[in-house]
């Protein structure tokens, strides 16, 4: 479980401009809203032994974690490069959020983002410097064609990169809870 450390909440307006942003070659991602077939929960568990090992406090993920998640009627959105699966980000559509000790109902038109990941190994990489820029971009104009208007999450305090690169895609501190 996560300390009671202090949390950044920002939001993000889906309605406003996309700003420049292009994936670098060889990268793309797919949004998952069921797991159908063997190559996809194979390469998810490869992931989530990514996301065990990288991340800095004691949650643990597994497969069914992924299964119930996806049957509330939620996204997973996975990077890829190449043909490995590289990063994602949870995407909880509506409901009651209850994160270790945060519980907030969703608004209408309100999408809650979670667990974004990009695998160290690539993220550091020279090659795909603006990676997490452009993939908040295509993940902004693609909720926002399915209605939503705000993507809202937070930051832990300490983890001020990333919180740099979201500020830097168009997100605002904002305390929505």
């Amino acid at each position: 479980m996560r300390s009671s450390e202090e949390r950044v909440f920002i939001s993000l307006d889906l309605e406003s401009p996309n700003l420049n942003a292009k994936l670098p070659n060889n990268v793309s991602w797919f949004n998952v809203q069921e797991i159908k077939n063997n190559f996809i929960e194979r390469n998810l568990n490869k992931l989530i032994l990514s996301f065990n090992n990288q991340i800095p406090w004691n949650e643990k993920l597994n497969i069914e974690n992924i299964y119930k998640f996806l049957n509330n009627g939620n996204d997973i959105n996975i990077l890829i490069q190449d043909y490995n699966f590289i990063g994602w980000a949870w995407q909880t559509k509506s409901g009651i959020i209850q994160d270790y000790d945060l519980t907030v109902k969703l608004k209408p038109h309100q999408i809650y983002q979670s667990k974004w990941l990009v695998d160290k190994k690539f993220l550091y990489n020279r090659q795909n410097k603006n990676l997490s820029f452009a993939w908040i971009q295509n993940l902004k104009k693609f909720y926002k064609k399915q209605g939503f208007t705000e993507g809202v999450a937070y930051i832990d305090s300490w983890n001020k990169g990333v919180l740099k690169s979201c500020l830097r895609s168009g997100y605002k501190i904002k305390n929505w809870t």
